[in-house]
């Protein structure tokens, strides 16, 4: 396991996680896998060498996945999860890059563009659909992402998500990760 205190920091070194050592010793017991859109995983293990010893152990990625291709004729899903801001607002937006812009002490990955300006939070443009909304009673909300413009394939965009809150620094709670996605 590497950690790091910031996305713009380096990870520390990686330690050995003990834990793990016997993982898949009894019986060839050992499965790994992740959701769909890749926000949720399962590892299935023995961590021992009697039986009854198994495990299943799960987790879940805060921020945004998604799933499919962004065409004229397919949409992207988008998954936004902030499982500590169950229904408080959050929105999507994207950009032309990713650099990013401060928000008080924190750096949102997408730059400050008149892409970004156009779509974060838009409902119904012809690019996005639900990219604002209120997220549920599991801190789940989403989106889709398509192309309706031909001439537009082949461009690469960047998208990224927030969840507001009037309480937090500057209103925004979470800001979370962003993801190339090249328009077909």
């Amino acid at each position: 396991m590497a950690e790091r205190t910031a996305r713009n920091l380096p990870f520390q070194p990686p330690v050995i996680l003990t834990e793990f050592s016997n993982v898949g010793t009894l019986q060839g017991v050992f499965g790994f896998t992740r959701s769909r859109i890749g926000n949720d995983a399962i590892l299935a293990a023995g961590f021992a060498t009697a039986a009854g010893s198994q495990e299943l152990m799960s987790t879940r990625f805060t921020g945004l996945t998604h799933f499919g291709i962004a065409s004229g004729n397919t949409v992207m899903g988008l998954q936004w999860r902030d499982p500590s801001a169950p229904g408080l607002v959050y929105a999507l937006g994207a950009a032309f890059g990713n650099t990013g812009f401060p928000i008080d002490t924190r750096t949102v990955p997408l730059d400050p563009d008149f892409l970004l300006q156009a779509t974060l939070g838009q409902d119904q443009s012809p690019f996005s659909i639900g990219w604002i909304g209120v997220l549920d009673a599991g801190g789940e909300g989403g989106g889709a992402l398509g192309n309706p413009i031909p001439a537009l394939a082949g461009l690469q965009i960047w998208v990224g998500g927030f969840t507001f809150d009037p309480n937090a620094p500057s209103g925004v709670r979470t800001i979370g990760n962003s993801f190339a996605v090249q328009l077909h």
